[in-house]
């Protein structure tokens, strides 16, 4: 199924109720990703709910793979495209590889001073994204007013659902038990 992707400012009753039905989710079925880390869902018959949250300048990557199948991702701030894409690589390969149906990169915000710098740092990220997962719907979702960003988002893989949120209200995170088909990892460093 199609990743289906909405927002707390475009989208605020969907927003708020893919976090509600993440928050009545077990813990030991929930992840929360931390910077420079991140969680993968693997569970195609339970459902399971991965997020991050306060990444404002840190960059947020969202792989889904399938139904039940994904991974979140809080990567800490990088200037150098390459180094996220390299975190990219690892959550790809922690869901089992290709085919990814759809890839999401939001907040990274702050590369220089201007808006084109930013837009031509993102335009990397994708274009690079897209390169290597050809097959891959690849997003990077504009912030509606212009000047803030999304710092958090709620993924629920098995539904196929993603919510992005300027500011998430309350604390997200889980016990993440791979028994029940989530778990949390470590980026390597990008040398």
């Amino acid at each position: 199924m199609p990743l289906t992707i909405c927002n707390n400012v475009d989208h605020a009753g969907l927003a708020n109720d893919i976090l509600d039905r993440a928050l009545r989710i077990n813990l030991r079925h929930r992840g929360g990703a931390g910077m420079g880390g991140y969680c993968v869902a693997n569970n195609t018959a339970q459902a399971t709910a991965l997020g991050t949250q306060g990444a404002g300048p840190c960059q947020i990557i969202v792989v889904h793979k399938a139904n039940g199948i994904g991974a979140v991702g809080h990567y800490a701030a990088n200037p150098d495209p390459r180094a996220i894409l390299a975190g990219l690589v690892s959550m790809v390969v922690a869901v089992g590889g290709v085919p990814i149906d759809t890839i999401v990169f939001a907040a990274g915000d702050g590369v220089g001073p201007t808006n084109l710098q930013q837009k031509a740092y993102e335009m990397l990220i994708v274009a690079g994204a897209s390169h290597r997962y050809p097959g891959a719907t690849v997003l990077w979702p504009t912030f509606p007013a212009g000047e803030a960003n999304w710092g958090s988002c709620i993924y629920l893989p098995l539904s196929s659902e993603l919510a992005l949120f300027d500011l998430l209200p309350g604390n997200f995170g889980g016990q993440a038990d791979p028994g029940a088909g989530v778990s949390e990892r470590n980026y390597r460093p990008y040398p």
